[in-house]
C-alpha cells in the first residue's frame, strides 16, 4: 500500500514539473493576423488561439471597453486613441509579417487566450522593440522584475526622445501611460 503511495506522489510530482516546464517553453506558432499592437490571432497545435502579449499595452484600435476608459479617464475622445492604436498597430505589422512563423514564450493559457512573449529573428523581445520605438506602454505584470525594469528604461528613453506616438501625442500617451 505504501509503495502504491510512493509511486502516486512521484507521478504527481513529475506531472506538476512537467506542467511547469511545458509553460515557460518556447514554441514557434503561425501569426495569422493582429488585434491590435499587443494582442493578435496564432495558429497554435492546429487551433486558433489569441495571443496577448506580456509587459506591454497598446492604446486601444477598436471599440472596446478598456476604450471607453481610456477615454473618459485621459478626457480625450476615442477618436484620437483609435489613430493611435491604429499607429501602433501598423509599426507591428511593420516589424511581423501576418502569416509568418514566429517564436513565443507561454506564461499563462486560458481557453482560446495565451498570454506569453515573442520573440523576434534576431532573438530580442518584440515588447522590447514596441517599447523601444514609442508606441506602447510598459504594464508590471507577467515578466520578471529585470525585463519590467528594462522596459521601463526604454519607455523613459523613448518619451524623452519623442520617439513613435510620445512625438505628437506625448500628452494623450503620458496619460495612457500612468
Amino acid at each position: 500500500m505504501q509503495r502504491i503511495g510512493n509511486n502516486f506522489v512521484f507521478l504527481f510530482v513529475l506531472l506538476l514539473l512537467g506542467l511547469a516546464y511545458a509553460e515557460g517553453t518556447v514554441k514557434e506558432v503561425k501569426l495569422i493576423k493582429f488585434s491590435d499592437a499587443d494582442s493578435m490571432w496564432i495558429l497554435m497545435n492546429g487551433r486558433k488561439v489569441k495571443l496577448i502579449v506580456a509587459g506591454i499595452d497598446a492604446p486601444e484600435e477598436f471599440r472596446s471597453r478598456k476604450l471607453r476608459m481610456d477615454s473618459r479617464r485621459c478626457h480625450v475622445a476615442q477618436k484620437y486613441i483609435r489613430r493611435l492604436g491604429r499607429r501602433a498597430t501598423s509599426y507591428a505589422r511593420s516589424i511581423l509579417s501576418e502569416g509568418s512563423i514566429i517564436k513565443i514564450r507561454i506564461y499563462r493559457q486560458e481557453g482560446t487566450e495565451v498570454y506569453g512573449s515573442i520573440y523576434l529573428p534576431d532573438g530580442s523581445l518584440y515588447a522590447e522593440k514596441l517599447v523601444r520605438q514609442g508606441y506602447v506602454c510598459v504594464l508590471p505584470d507577467g515578466l520578471d522584475d529585470k525585463t519590467i525594469e528594462r522596459l521601463r528604461a526604454l519607455l523613459s528613453k523613448a518619451k524623452k526622445e519623442k520617439k513613435g506616438l510620445w512625438k505628437d501625442f506625448s500628452k494623450i500617451m503620458s496619460c495612457l501611460c500612468r
